[in-house]
């Protein structure tokens, strides 16, 4: 499902400037369920590469998730 999503997120409240609209793809009832992120850089260096690589494996490895890997190197973490 793609769509606009029209109520405010709690997890994202905090944030300095709340976006004004929010586009979404997949299911919106993982919100409510355990989630991670991992902000890099543009151009990360091959050493920023491998960690950031080994440490999202670790947490999704520990915690029995899946994930699924997106075009542009975004991982979609999905409990299981």
């Amino acid at each position: 499902m793609r769509g606009t999503i029209e109520q405010k997120i709690e997890a994202l409240i905090s944030m300095k400037k709340y976006p004004q609209t929010l586009q979404y793809s997949g299911n919106l009832a993982l919100l409510e369920k355990k989630k991670i992120s991992i902000v890099g850089s543009r151009k990360p260096s091959q050493y920023t590469k491998m960690m950031t690589h080994n440490l999202s494996f670790a947490v999704i490895s520990k915690n029995k998730l899946e994930y699924t890997k997106t075009n542009r190197n975004i991982l979609r973490i999905i409990e299981v």
